[in-house]
This record gives C-alpha cells, structure tokens and sequence, in this order.
C-alpha cells in the first residue's frame, strides 16, 4: 500500500496571471501551484514558507488558508492519493 503524501502549495496571481510549476509524471505532463512537501511536525504555512525559500529564495508576506484539497486519482493505471 502507498503512503499519502501531504503538501501545501500557495495560490500566486499577479492580476490575471498565476505562478505555477510544470512538471511530468510517467511522461503525462502537468501544472500547479508552487509549494512542497510537509515535514512531520510542521505546520502547512511553514512548510510553504520553507519551500519557497529553498526553491525560489524569496520570503512570503501574508499567508491565507483557502481550504484542504484531497486528491485521489488514477495516472497511467496506478492510483494515488
């Protein structure tokens, strides 16, 4: 059985525009915000902030919870979660 995998990304906009990351998984390519993995023991705004410090070395002003998405799904006949 896998193991879930929790992380927290953050909704950028600059008027119409969104800053997301592209990416590629078993050859089917995608997007979505930018963020990372959850590290036991922290919290998701941490995390974020961590992650874009390492990534784009940046600091975050204000932080906003939207909401908690959980997402099941199939990619090339292998499910995750």
């Amino acid at each position: 059985m896998g193991a879930i995998r929790p992380i927290a990304v953050a909704v950028v906009r600059r008027g119409d525009d969104l800053l997301v990351f592209r990416g590629e998984d078993r050859g089917a390519e995608f997007f979505r915000p930018l963020g990372g993995g959850i590290e036991f023991g922290e919290t998701a705004e941490a995390a974020l902030r961590r992650e874009f410090t390492e990534e784009l070395a940046v600091t975050l002003g204000a932080v906003r919870l939207l909401g908690v998405l959980e997402n099941q799904f199939v990619l090339a006949g292998v499910p995750g979660h």
